[in-house]
Order: structure tokens, then sequence, then C-alpha cells
């Protein structure tokens, strides 16, 4: 290519660079000509309905969360719950055993104690020893 091709070719493109400048400028202006308060109201409307729309996403989360926190809390503690009773029953059932006339008996002979073979009762028949 000559030098003379290249500076023409650079001539036209910066003559139609300047042109669609000038156009989109123009478009530019009539852009911000159209440019109204409604159109702010409704961007405004839209950006507080997204900001809603995730609030209240967020919240619902929260709140399912919290459920099943809730939730694996009242489980777990149902669990201990019947552990704690059925430790509780079988405390009954060692009670009553070690209460029983056997057990009573087989400690006597553990502590050495002895059967007293005469048992004499005293009986008072004063007035006073009924009051």
């Amino acid at each position: 290519m000559s030098i003379a091709l290249v500076k023409n070719w650079e001539k036209q493109s910066i003559s139609k660079r300047s042109a669609l400048f000038g156009r989109n400028f123009e478009l530019a202006k009539k852009r911000e000509k159209s440019f109204s308060l409604a159109d702010v109201g409704f961007r405004q409307a839209v950006i507080l309905t997204v900001s809603l729309l995730f609030l209240i996403g967020a919240v619902y989360l929260y709140q399912v969360n919290a459920i099943a926190a809730k939730g694996y809390e009242i489980k777990e503690i149902e669990n201990t719950i019947k552990s704690l009773q059925k430790e509780s029953q079988q405390l009954r059932i060692k009670e009553v055993e070690l209460k029983s006339m056997y057990n009573i008996e087989k400690s006597m002979d553990d502590l050495n104690l002895v059967n007293s073979p005469n048992v004499s009762y005293l009986e008072f028949n004063s007035p006073m020893a009924m009051k």
C-alpha cells in the first residue's frame, strides 16, 4: 500500500468515527430528553421489589433453619426423657429389692446382728399412756 492510500484511509475512518460519535451524541441527548420521573419511579419500584423479595427470602431461610434446630433440640430432649424414665424405673425396682425381707435378713447376718429369742412387751393401762 502506498502512503497516500493509508492517509486517505485514516482520514475516512476518522471522519466516520466523528460522524458515528456525533450520531451517538445526538441519540444520547434524545434519550436524556425522553428520560422522565416515571422511569425513575419504575426503577425504584423494581429495585424496592427485588430488595423486598431478597429480604423475605432471607427471613424465610432463617425461620426454616431455626425451626429445624428447635426440632432437633426437642428430639434430643425427648430421648433424654426416655432414658431418665428407664433409669427411674430401674431405681424403683432396686429400691423394692433392697427393702425386701430377704435383703434385710441378709444384711442382719452381714452386720453380725442376732435375733432376740425372748421378747417381752410392757403394757401400761394408765390413762397417761393413751393420750
